[in-house]
């Protein structure tokens, strides 16, 4: 068997059961079916490899290109030219394990950075080298087939995965091994979804592993989900899986890694809600004795927190005068915009003058007593005229005085208290 000489991690997927079966000799992608179809356009390789066995010039100047991107005359056109073969050894020997024959070279160097490095080295080699450790023979014979046929075609199209895991290990690493790295995004997705649906057998892992390098995004996407499910303590068997981590070895060491990152970061996440709750306390605690300190202090000294100070309340006393009736419609006319039913009349002046009989508008009392001047209060209050009621009835004492009645419905209350503006009360009786 083939597989004999084999001292590297190819051996492992020998016994998983990839493509390890004997050599399968010289053939050419379009011998072995996988160009299906109808064709807009004719290829004959035969007809192209005489041409090239002829002594044809066998240099080919061609750049890089995607041919998911090119018209179909572009495409066809990378048909055209040598021929090459694609030999696989076995590492560590001369032998040559199989080869396929019949590659288009422009096409080879279009898609294939690999290609193109070997066939700019040697321009006129008609050969392309690969490691049977680094490619299958038969994912290489699918990846050429999906090449000439997307140039056969009027589109091209995505390579179509075998929706088989050990196969699709095969497409992915020829494609990296080949560095057509265009066409591989959905593959790449389609292992990290079933990577994070959850648990992988270990012929899968060893497979995936064998096919990729730590530099691969499937390879980080697989590390962090190990780690989590070790961490977790999710993996079926502990025992078993250590000792299956040393045959990677880089495999091991990234889960060590990020086992320690996510553990200082769980470290520096429990610091931070630690503080977070010191802040909390810190905030509730301040807050508490706030709203204690508020419930021990005065009465009256809560209550004239809900409109103006007590030194503008004691300014007030002073500064508003008491005015009549008459006088209350002056004033009204002259600095009060005229509302319904009310009249202006230009001229009238304010009087600061007040009437012995002048009545109080609602929520006021007048006090009169011995020794005792008039006081009265004004309270400012969003509430309406019902709310300015009762925090007025707060803030007025008892006396033995007779209150009078308040005819009266209408309150205008200048509510200005810069300098030069005075609260004025007007009365409409």
């Amino acid at each position: 068997m083939e597989d004999d000489g084999l001292r590297t991690v190819q051996s492992m997927l020998a016994t998983i059961g990839l493509d390890t079966g004997p050599p399968l000799g010289s053939h050419s992608p379009l011998e072995r079916g996988e160009l299906q179809g109808h064709h807009k356009r004719k290829w004959d390789p035969a007809r192209q490899a005489l041409f090239t066995a002829a002594g044809a010039n066998n240099v080919v100047e061609q750049h890089m290109v995607d041919i998911r991107y090119l018209d179909q005359d572009s495409r066809s056109a990378l048909l055209e030219g040598p021929l090459v073969q694609i030999m696989f050894s076995i590492p560590g020997q001369d032998a040559v394990f199989s080869t396929i024959e019949n590659i288009p070279k422009r096409l080879l160097m279009a898609m294939s950075g690999t290609a193109q490095e070997a066939f700019q080295r040697n321009p006129e080699s008609l050969r392309l080298s690969l490691s049977r450790a680094d490619a299958s023979p038969k994912a290489v014979r699918w990846v050429c087939a999906w090449l000439i046929n997307s140039c056969l075609q009027e589109k091209a199209f995505m390579f179509n995965y075998r929706e088989d895991w050990f196969s699709d290990v095969s497409v992915y690493q020829v494609m990296n091994t080949l560095q057509i790295r265009g066409s591989v995004a959905h593959i790449r997705r389609s292992f990290q979804s079933q990577i994070s649906a959850g648990w992988l057998s270990y012929d899968q892992m060893t497979s995936l592993l064998s096919a990729i390098t730590p530099n691969d995004p499937i390879f980080r996407h697989l590390a962090y989900k190990y780690s989590w499910l070790r961490y977790n303590q999710l993996i079926p068997d502990p025992d078993q899986f250590s000792r299956y981590l040393p045959i990677f070895p880089a495999f091991a060491q990234a889960l060590d890694q990020i086992d320690k990152k996510m553990s200082d970061k769980r470290v520096r996440q429990t610091k931070e809600t630690e503080r977070e709750r010191v802040d909390c306390r810190r905030a509730y605690s301040q807050a508490r004795k706030h709203l204690q300190s508020q419930k021990s202090s005065p009465p009256h000294s809560q209550h004239t927190k809900l409109g103006t100070s007590r030194k503008d309340l004691q300014a007030g006393k002073q500064e508003i005068p008491y005015t009549s009736s008459s006088d209350s419609e002056r004033i009204l006319g002259k600095h009060i915009p005229k509302g319904p039913g009310d009249k202006q009349g230009p001229g009238q002046q304010q009087s600061t003058t007040a009437s012995s009989h002048s009545e109080q508008a609602p929520g006021n009392h007048l006090h009169r007593g011995p020794g005792k001047s008039q006081s009265s209060r004004v309270e400012k209050s969003t509430t309406g005229r019902s709310g300015r009621k009762v925090g007025m009835d707060n803030h007025v004492q008892p006396d033995s005085g007779v209150e009078e009645k308040v005819r009266s419905e209408k309150q205008v209350v200048d509510t200005k208290h810069t300098p030069g503006f005075k609260i004025l009360r007007i009365v409409n009786t």
